[in-house]
């Protein structure tokens, strides 16, 4: 079972029953120990006093009585959570692999960055020191799917990942570019756009639905791209009868 700690700032501390006598011994605090202007980030601790100085204990070091110089990951990115099962010994490049995604970036997922001049998202995945590029894709959840399937080839346990569910398509393709060899996704803007879309495109500009801008963020395409189906140049219908698949489509 789990045991809850309150603390005096309204946050509270999760440890195992098992483990609640030996905690309760001590006043425990939840210290916010991010740096000025960024996220917060909370862990459980108490202060003593050694020979005059102020020593900072961390509850997660004294629940697994671990030496200085090894560092422990808090499984699901909650430092107030103490519970065994989310604790477990690993390396500082470790951790940051199960770091999770940071507020305010271009895109609502890890390892996901919006391309400036189109619709398109493009995956990065950092390894070993170095920022890997994964592809470009039509779509915020495309991309990360490739990432998490990224994620779960080079980082194993201690990745981060955007959905709970693999993606198959996703991790065939990550394994080939990773381990393989292969090539990396191009933009493909016409083979993304069924004959139907393209139809349905021409029909809501001309029905004042939507203008090209809306279109083109609608449909993950260029805004160049849709003025020349609205002006039916470049793209007939005819040629269009090929989907491409969506990975992580809804």
């Amino acid at each position: 079972m789990v045991r809850e700690i309150p603390t005096r700032s309204g946050k509270t501390i999760l440890v195992d029953d098992e483990d609640y006598p030996r905690v309760a011994e001590f006043h425990w605090t939840a210290a916010n120990t991010a740096e000025r202007g960024k996220p917060e980030k909370w862990y459980a601790a108490r202060q003593v006093n050694i020979d005059g100085k102020i020593w900072t204990i961390y509850l997660h070091r004294f629940l697994l009585g671990v030496p200085d110089g090894v560092t422990v990951d808090h499984i699901d990115g909650d430092g107030l959570n103490n519970q065994k099962a989310n604790l477990r010994m690993a390396s500082h490049r470790q951790q940051t692999w199960n770091r999770k995604h940071r507020t305010g970036a271009s895109s609502p997922y890890k390892g996901v960055q919006k391309q400036k001049d189109s619709n398109r998202w493009t995956a990065w995945i950092s390894h070993d020191g170095k920022s890997r590029y994964l592809g470009i894709f039509r779509t915020a959840k495309e991309a990360a799917h490739i990432f998490d399937a990224a994620a779960r080839v080079l980082h194993g346990e201690f990745a981060w990942t955007n959905f709970p569910e693999t993606n198959e398509e996703a991790v065939e393709y990550v394994r080939g570019i990773l381990l393989e060899g292969k090539k990396t996704t191009r933009q493909r803007p016409r083979s993304l756009l069924t004959t139907a879309q393209v139809q349905q495109i021409r029909k809501d500009y001309a029905n004042g639905i939507a203008n090209q801008r809306e279109l083109a963020e609608r449909y993950g395409c260029h805004y160049s791209t849709i003025c020349r189906i609205i002006r039916l140049n470049r793209y007939r219908d005819s040629v269009h009868d090929q989907v491409i698949s969506n990975l992580g489509a809804d």
